[in-house]
């Protein structure tokens, strides 16, 4: 089966929002306000699942929410 061009783009994309978000979080300057620097850590580390999950789909050559490396993170 041969991978849609499209999905993997689309995956890339988002990987790049992804990054891009973690950039801003990992650029925010909260010194002195611990409460928004748990905050921030708490983003940084779910941003940082994403990518990884991103980065295993791109792996794997998932193409739809059919398949079964998709199906694996639902679990």
């Amino acid at each position: 089966m041969a991978v849609s061009a499209s999905a993997q783009g689309k995956l890339a994309a988002f990987r790049g929002e992804l990054m891009k978000q973690l950039d801003e979080y990992t650029s925010y300057n909260a010194e002195g306000h611990r409460v928004m620097q748990l905050k921030l850590q708490s983003l940084v580390l779910d941003l940082i699942h994403n990518i990884d999950i991103v980065d295993q789909l791109v792996a794997e050559r998932a193409t739809g929410v059919a398949d079964w490396t998709w199906h694996r993170q639902l679990r």
